[in-house]
């Protein structure tokens, strides 16, 4: 049995902020959570975080082609970037190093969206080396079945009703990029009966809020998406009341750093309070559960199975918001514990 005595948690699903908590862990769970008038650390602890889109070996191809549009760099079957990586032999290092990163800087899992088919599934599972929290998403054709997840370059690629289909059938979660660089058919999204989409940048008010009905999430990708100039809808997204993911996209362009996405994000709204903050959290934590369908449960609360992240707390002062100095970054991190 473990004890950990913090000043700050951010508990359960709405990320409470409870002062003077003590954690019991024991066998993988937390068991108990509790005040305590004992002296508790200088430490915050929170769920360790979701990248919930990223494509890792993409850090095989640091800064590249900064002229070229998103449509020459991207398209799944004749873009820069496919032909790159299919002349590339050390993708699993690199898929490896963008995972050592992640963890160091306080993030658990990725959903690392793998180009390649069955091949570049199997890189995927061989760079990762069997860290728990590396949730590849596989892409047409072959047998990958072995992927945590379905993950589909457009809503039109070959044979993607059908791996939709069977994904389903197995349990596992489906994903699609959808209208990234223009307005796209939400019909046709729908019939793939995704459980969340990537960027959504060109999706109407209503289309949105048919997302929102149907518990359709969306993963946004906010630095990647400046860097090719594309537009932002965070605000709307977040009014509407869509579920919020957020995620680093190409690792190539974009730091795979969940802190400067949340900053970046915090940034970027016209009302940057305390609420919003929080929000901004819960997308990189608690909200991920659901659509990613992921084996653990998040929130920090009795029976949580997920590995949680301890953040030095001394830079806060009287009256400063613990949310805010988050999203800002402001706390460094101490590690990640496994319950």
């Amino acid at each position: 049995m473990r004890y950990l005595r913090v000043k700050y948690a951010l508990l359960g699903e709405e990320l409470y902020l409870a002062e003077d908590v003590e954690i019991v862990l024991e066998e993988g769970k937390v068991i108990d959570i509790y005040e305590t008038s004992k002296p508790t650390s200088n430490v915050l602890v929170m769920p360790s975080l979701v990248n919930a889109h990223i494509h890792t070996a993409d850090y095989s191809l640091l800064e590249l082609w900064p002229e070229r549009s998103l449509e020459e760099i991207v398209d799944p079957s004749k873009g820069l970037k496919i032909r790159a990586l299919e002349q590339e032999d050390e993708l699993e290092r690199y898929i490896w190093e963008v995972i050592k990163i992640s963890y160091k800087r306080g993030t658990f899992a990725l959903a690392d969206f793998r180009e390649q088919g069955e091949k570049g599934l199997e890189i995927g599972l061989r760079g990762s080396k069997g860290f728990p929290g590396y949730l590849p998403f596989a892409r047409p054709p072959g047998n990958i079945w072995r992927a945590h997840g379905l993950g589909l370059p457009e809503i039109s690629y070959p044979r993607a009703l059908e791996y939709a289909r069977k994904f389903k059938e197995m349990g596992k979660p489906v994903a699609v990029h959808f209208a990234e660089n223009k307005e796209e058919d939400l019909d046709g999204l729908l019939k793939l009966e995704p459980d969340f989409v990537v960027h959504a940048n060109f999706v109407p008010k209503e289309s949105l809020e048919e997302l929102t009905r149907r518990g359709i999430a969306i993963a946004k990708c906010l630095r990647a998406n400046t860097w090719f100039g594309l537009p932002n809808n965070l605000e709307e997204i977040m009014e509407v009341g869509t579920r919020l993911l957020l995620g680093t996209d190409n690792a190539g362009w974009t730091e795979p750093e969940m802190w400067r996405e949340l900053e970046y994000a915090f940034l970027s709204l016209r009302d940057r309070d305390e609420e919003m903050a929080r929000e901004l959290l819960k997308a990189v934590t608690v909200n991920a559960e659901d659509p990613l369908k992921l084996p653990w449960r998040v929130p920090l609360e009795r029976d949580s199975n997920w590995p949680l992240l301890l953040l030095n707390s001394k830079p806060l002062r009287y009256g400063s918001s613990p949310y805010i100095a988050l999203v800002k970054g402001r706390l460094p991190i101490k590690g990640i514990i496994v319950p």
